[in-house]
């Protein structure tokens, strides 16, 4: 208890809790190296002093690993709590003086609710409008992995709450059906609005590593399918589609409200027949390990309140 007293009243460094917290999160010498700025060497030293002025072992050496055991843990979050208070208080100043208070870093893939997050950042900066605000486009799992690296605070992407691991939390913002659009001048007979059928036409899809377009290839494997003959692949923007949709005689798939607000705009009609299940959901991520400061969380709440 002597040991631990000291540890707490002289031989703690904020440096080294940052360490800690690096090791736990990533649980590699060599990565904790890289994003200090640190040899390995110099990293192990540390972590080899902290331990030592703690007085017991904070992390299990396993091959490849280093695993956080439970009291390390609670040093580690003990120190995102400290974290968290002072990038408040680092705003606060910052307001006081004038500056630019804070940054939010979001990673967006959910060209369905771009609407929403659009509303939600209006909304946030008529209450905060010296934070700023950047918006980062990706596939899930590279911004997944970002935010895990603490590059992001909150990712808006299409999964499952159940299937994230326990270092991440999610809220449902809403789920879709997948419905077919298509081009106001391509004329389709009713006899020919069946699946099979409608894949003579052209088609104007997003690449495979789209979620959309992996729930549609799905179902054409579930029916025995192949792919449309005459395609067109759009990786990226997918803005892109809703422009060639209206100029070319084309289908496509979509979520519901897109393709709602679109045909309301008049600039495609809906086919009416909806893929046979559901899409996954879209959810609003964030990291359970760094607790989210106050803008965050209005942010987050807004973006929740828009998409439903």
């Amino acid at each position: 208890m002597e040991d631990l007293d000291s540890f707490f009243s002289s031989r703690i460094k904020f440096k080294n809790l940052k360490i800690l917290s690096l090791l736990g999160q990533h649980k590699s010498l060599t990565k904790v190296a890289q994003l200090m700025y640190m040899t390995t060497s110099a990293v192990s030293k540390s972590l080899a002093e902290i331990e030592t002025n703690y007085g017991a072992q904070l992390f299990r050496r396993e091959v490849g690993q280093l695993v956080p055991l439970p009291e390390c843990l609670i040093l580690i979050d003990s120190y995102l709590k400290i974290e968290a208070q002072l990038r408040e208080g680092h705003d606060k100043i910052a307001l006081l003086r004038g500056v630019k208070a804070s940054r939010i870093s979001i990673g967006v893939h959910a060209p369905s609710l771009e609407n929403a997050l659009a509303n939600a950042i209006i909304r946030f900066k008529k209450i905060s409008p010296e934070t700023e605000i950047c918006i980062k486009a990706g596939d899930k799992t590279s911004l997944l992995s970002s935010l895990r690296a603490g590059e992001l605070d909150l990712v808006m992407c299409r999964a499952e709450v159940d299937d994230l691991n326990n270092d991440l939390r999610a809220i449902l913002l809403h789920e879709h059906q997948l419905l077919f659009i298509a081009n106001n001048n391509l004329n389709i007979p009713d006899s020919n609005k069946d699946l099979k059928s409608l894949l003579q036409y052209p088609w104007c899809l997003t690449s495979s590593t789209c979620p959309v377009r992996q729930c549609f290839d799905t179902n054409l494997v579930a029916n025995g399918l192949k792919q449309p003959n005459n395609i067109i692949e759009v990786d990226n923007p997918i803005n892109l589609i809703g422009i060639i949709m209206q100029n070319y005689e084309c289908i496509t798939v979509a979520s519901s409200n897109i393709a709602r607000r679109l045909q309301k705009q008049n600039k495609v009609k809906i086919i009416n027949r909806e893929l046979s299940f559901s899409i996954k959901p879209q959810i609003i991520i964030w990291n359970s390990k760094v607790p989210l400061n106050t803008n965050v969380r209005k942010l987050r709440d807004f973006i929740c309140y828009e998409a439903h």
